[in-house]
């Protein structure tokens, strides 16, 4: 038993043959697992993160667009690339250079009391941290905004930050671009409307009292 655990659920087509046709698979099976959670260090909520900009080629009308699969190789290869500049996430740009989601979580930006992301059109997972975060913002009278989005809405943003189950509400100090160059975001620190949502979020999450 752990008093916080991470825990993935994994439904697969079933045990059968090594072949690509579903149809010789058996009865889907069920995997669980379950590990200790570790929280992010807790200096990053105040220091922020660095993420990487990289070219995916990934299309909004692929097979498995939008789906939570097993197929990570995109994100995996993507993460490693921004690992190399040093980075905490990776944000995948899609075929047109427009910007999708991070390796594994979603993107807000805040840009003049309101928040931006891209739309579940662009096809990435609606993830359930992100759709928490809408309700927040809704019970906070901040509007959202879901709309496809470029490189360069980053740097004209307030703010910046990634959500996900494990990371929260997390703030992005820097974007390094697809070039390698790096710039900072804001202020260079975390924004008041992303530390009030964060707050809001342990809040629901009965993190905080």
């Amino acid at each position: 038993r752990h008093p916080e655990a991470y825990i993935r659920a994994i439904v697969t087509r079933g045990s059968g043959p090594i072949l690509l046709d579903p149809a010789t698979a058996g009865r889907p099976r069920r995997v669980v697992i379950v590990a200790p959670f570790t929280p992010h260090d807790a200096a990053l909520y105040e220091s922020g993160v660095s993420v990487h900009l990289v070219a995916s080629g990934r299309s909004d009308t692929g097979i498995t667009a939008g789906a939570k699969s097993g197929n990570y190789l995109v994100n995996v290869l993507a993460l490693g690339a921004a690992k190399r500049r040093g980075a905490h996430e990776a944000i995948l740009l899609d075929h047109r250079g427009f910007l999708t989601e991070g390796a594994s979580s979603n993107l807000f930006l805040v840009r003049d009391g309101g928040l931006e992301t891209p739309p579940l059109t662009a096809g990435i997972l609606e993830g359930i941290t992100r759709q928490q975060v809408f309700a927040l913002a809704r019970d906070a009278g901040v509007a959202v905004t879901e709309r496809p989005l470029e490189p360069q809405d980053l740097r004209r943003a307030d703010e910046v930050f990634l959500t996900s189950t494990l990371r929260e509400v997390l703030p992005v100090r820097e974007v390094v671009d697809a070039e390698g160059d790096a710039y900072l975001l804001g202020d260079g620190g975390p924004g008041p409307l992303t530390r009030r949502l964060l707050s809001a979020y342990r809040r629901a999450a009965g993190v905080l009292d």
